[in-house]
């Protein structure tokens, strides 16, 4: 079976924006859903501690 993957990276704040609708659901149906992890507290956690830090997000998805 034949399976390719498709790799993103996140830097910036644009980008992370565009997870808003996807991010929680996600969250919610994985094995690390806790309030700790939701797009809500990582977007305000980096509002108030990010300023000179890098984003760095990896997002992979399987194409079937």
């Amino acid at each position: 079976m034949n399976q390719n993957w498709d790799v993103k990276i996140v830097d910036n704040q644009e980008k992370l924006a565009k997870l808003e609708p996807i991010w929680n659901e996600l969250l919610r149906r994985s094995v690390s859903d806790n309030p700790f992890l939701t797009f809500e507290w990582i977007t305000s956690w980096l509002e108030v501690f990010g300023e000179g830090r890098s984003l760095f997000i990896i997002m992979a998805y399987l194409d079937n």
